[in-house]
């Protein structure tokens, strides 16, 4: 997996149950105040698809609902959240503000305008 959130063998989150509706709160908010995107997150720390992390943050299930696999999304999520260098790490992950985005959107624009010509 990519960045931090590893549980391994669980430090004794395997048994007790998680306030999912408050890890996914920490984590929408973690992820507001650091601008990093969902994106990222669920790509380096969970190894899910956007959508996916999207749903498991804004319509979070009673711990007792979950799979065993929606469980571990909820257990790394709260790991994650719980050392200050896993943000870190993920920051610098995340493209600097425009940079990318900007390059290719001048590129896109010149063949747009040689395919007119």
């Amino acid at each position: 997996m990519g960045v931090g959130g590893g549980v391994g063998g669980g430090g004794g989150l395997q048994s007790s149950s998680l306030d999912t509706a408050g890890v996914a709160q920490r984590i929408r908010e973690i992820l507001s105040s650091h601008n990093i995107g969902q994106r990222l997150f669920a790509r380096h720390v969970l190894g899910l698809s956007q959508g996916t992390v999207s749903e498991l943050l804004s319509k979070p299930k009673h711990w007792d609902k979950l799979t065993e696999k929606g469980r571990e999304s909820y257990r790394r999520m709260h790991a994650w959240a719980c050392d200050d260098a896993n943000i870190r790490a993920l920051k610098a992950y995340a493209p600097k503000k425009g940079t990318d985005r900007l390059r290719r959107t001048r590129v896109n624009k010149r063949r747009e305008f040689s395919q007119r010509m």
